[in-house]
């Protein structure tokens, strides 16, 4: 919010506000207040958005007397401060329920996974053992044969299995990645959010300061009305007296 004050006018001006372009900005009525020396003192304030150029321009001209006077007023990008919208830290949210979700469930499978490869891999060792009994007992070559080929089989089983276990690592490895830049965004935004909480208390110090201000100079000027009507009391009071001697004067 951007404040302008000009006093000593009359006529009382016109107060307009414009942008870096030039272009009229939308602003509150102008408070107005006329002095007992007749003169005029307006105070216009507006709300700025951020902009590409953030210069402002308080321009006053009273048409009648022809007289313009304007100011400009740069403000940094710092001032202005950011607002989330509730439904970003709603989305935020739902993403990290469905992040945990998924984390969840890649584990449950690998945990599966794994058991289902050990047991296979047990079924394997079982199954070479037998086939080594059978041969010897029997010298069917025949049997020897079809042990090769299914512990083939089996061996072929096993890469793909080791394969698809270490994809599910990979995965859990990003997924790994993926909560702890979510975390460190969240953090981010926390402490973005402190701080415009303390740029906005510091704005709110500042507005109770110039109002502080605005005051104890009404009051000054206030005192200073009281003490011209005490002194033009007091030079009527004298003009009276000096007439009335003026006329004893005379009189004798």
């Amino acid at each position: 919010m951007l404040e302008c004050e000009s006093a000593g006018w009359y006529p009382e001006p016109k107060v307009l506000w414009l942008d870096a372009e030039g272009n009229i900005v939308s602003a509150g009525p102008t408070e107005t207040l006329r002095g007992p020396d007749g003169l005029y003192t307006v105070n216009s304030s507006v709300t700025v958005d951020n902009k590409h150029a953030n210069t402002f321009t308080c321009k006053l001209q009273e048409n009648k007397t022809n007289q313009t006077r304007e100011t400009q007023i740069h403000v940094p990008d710092d001032f202005f401060m950011v607002q989330l919208h509730p439904a970003v830290f709603i989305c935020i949210g739902l993403a990290a329920g469905m992040f945990v979700l998924l984390v969840s469930f890649v584990v449950w499978k690998l945990k599966n996974q794994r058991k289902t490869t050990r047991e296979h891999k047990d079924e394997i060792v079982k199954g070479k053992l037998l086939d080594s009994e059978v041969q010897h007992l029997t010298g069917d070559s025949q049997t020897g044969n079809i042990t090769m080929k299914d512990l083939k089989k089996n061996k072929t089983k096993d890469k793909r299995l080791e394969t698809s276990e270490v994809g599910a690592q990979e995965l859990q490895q990003q997924l790994q990645q993926k909560e702890r830049e979510m975390k460190t965004m969240k953090s981010d935004m926390e402490q973005r959010e402190r701080e415009m909480t303390t740029m906005k208390s510091k704005m709110e110090q500042k507005e109770k300061e110039m109002t502080t201000m605005k005051s104890d100079m009404e009051q000054r000027q206030r005192e200073m009305t009281t003490m011209k009507s005490d002194m033009e009391q007091r030079e009527r009071e004298m003009t009276t007296r000096k007439s009335k001697m003026e006329q004893k004067e005379r009189e004798r």
